[in-house]
């Protein structure tokens, strides 16, 4: 069972970072839309520049400390930390692999910014075929709803009414994937009908998920029947089937478009995958990254991506984008070098702006307040049956620390997790003298 994947809060909240302010307005469906208001200073060129090679100067001083907080269980423990220097301060059973839980979020979300770049936006669009048939396209937009259903259905009718063109008696082709990749296939049956399982589809009515906190199964049938209805009320009686799209993604967009919905920005997009862990939204970008539809194929396009940056890979298996699945494997310092490098591209200011706050929002609001960790820990969040992770940027006096740790210790993990974050923070500057 996943329980690290909050529902995405409704009211109004804003948030500066680095000349960038990002706000979420109350009324989105899901939270998702969030307002670009200003950006400064970025670059948007794509690509990791070098940089010095990670090597191994640890701290005896703080792998003391910190064995002395997980003892006796430190075989269940993996800790590792990279200064800016890309010097490892602990890196403690780092090379084990284990399971990541939604820490894998950090992985498809630096592959996804690095891919599709900051401008963009899952579509979805209507147009006319050759034969006047209306062909309806996505690719899996998170925030779809109800409304904007109701908005294709008025513009196709509108269309039937003084569009020649469209075939007689009118018909609709919902363009979907084929029902074996709704799914990751190590997905268990369980978790394939709660909210955080919902199949991932390419139209998608509030990512599939329901009011009673359970997956809609069989959405594609929901989408059909939901936009017939809404038809009829525009006077319209459409035949409305499924046809199954490639796995690969077609970019070429029909000229002829009737209708076209943009959905949010990427930083909104990833600060969902990231800050509220939405699985469904970081399965999406996971596919959209890598051009297919196909969880196999895009999880080998994002290995290979994760090769290409020279950082350590032990034990490295990518199973989905969540990381709902438990065949996912990476290590602590896998994540902690990916961290690291992702510290010098171009578009970093976007993927730390899209994570956790620790004290103040999303998946760690709630956590380490009154430490020295509040407001100066941004992160994500993991969590499965008998599994905690948590990875991210540690701000400290000598610099920004990238950690991660991945526990299988079901003894006061919550607070051995806080004791090692701020041992971490205050030895940063080990082997200097302490501040």
């Amino acid at each position: 069972m996943n329980s690290d994947q909050d529902n995405v809060r409704k009211q109004a909240e804003c948030f500066n970072y680095n000349n960038l302010k990002f706000c979420m307005p109350k009324n989105s469906p899901l939270g998702l839309s969030f307002a670009f208001v200003a950006i400064f200073g970025l670059f948007f060129s794509r690509g990791i520049k070098p940089r010095p090679t990670l090597t191994e100067s640890t701290c005896p001083e703080l792998t003391r400390r910190i064995n002395s907080i997980i003892y006796p269980n430190r075989n269940k423990w993996s800790i590792s930390a990279l200064n800016s220097d890309g010097e490892y301060i602990i890196n403690l059973n780092g090379k084990v692999p284990r399971v990541p839980a939604s820490n894998q979020k950090l992985i498809t979300t630096a592959y996804a910014l690095d891919k599709l770049g900051t401008g963009y936006q899952f579509q979805t669009y209507a147009y006319i075929n050759r034969r006047g048939i209306v062909e309806l396209v996505g690719n899996g937009d998170p925030d779809l709803s109800q409304i904007d259903i109701r908005k294709i259905a008025k513009r196709i009718a509108s269309e039937i009414k003084t569009n020649k063109s469209i075939s007689n008696p009118p018909k609709v082709l919902l363009r979907e994937a084929t029902f074996s990749n709704w799914w990751p296939s190590s997905w268990s049956l369980d978790d394939r009908t709660e909210y955080y399982g919902a199949p991932i589809t390419k139209l998608a009515i509030s990512s599939n998920s329901l009011p009673n906190g359970k997956s809609n199964v069989n959405p594609i049938n929901t989408f059909r029947r939901s936009l017939s209805n809404e038809l009829f009320l525009h006077g319209q009686v459409v035949e409305v089937q499924i046809k199954e799209s490639p796995i690969r993604i077609n970019r070429y967009k029909p000229r002829k478009r009737i209708y076209e919905r943009n959905s949010a920005p990427m930083l909104s997009i990833l600060s969902l995958a990231n800050t509220t862990s939405h699985n469904f939204t970081a399965e999406v970008l996971l596919r959209n990254a890598s051009g297919y539809w196909d969880t196999e194929k895009s999880s080998k396009k994002t290995l290979e991506w994760v090769k290409s940056l020279n950082i350590p890979i032990h034990g490295l298996r990518i199973s989905d984008g969540s990381g709902l699945s438990r065949a996912n494997r990476t290590t602590t310092q896998t994540l902690s070098a990916l961290l690291f490098r992702m510290s010098n591209h171009p578009l970093y200011p976007y993927y730390e702006a899209s994570m956790a706050i620790a004290g103040r929002r999303g998946t760690m609001r709630s956590f380490y307040l009154s430490t020295p960790l509040e407001g100066r820990f941004r992160g994500k969040t993991g969590t499965l049956e008998g599994i905690r992770a948590v990875s991210g940027i540690l701000n400290s006096n000598t610099g920004k620390i990238f950690v991660s740790v991945i526990s299988y210790d079901n003894e006061r993990t919550y607070a051995k997790t806080a004791d090692i974050l701020i041992n971490i923070q205050r030895y940063s500057s080990c082997p200097s003298k302490l501040f």
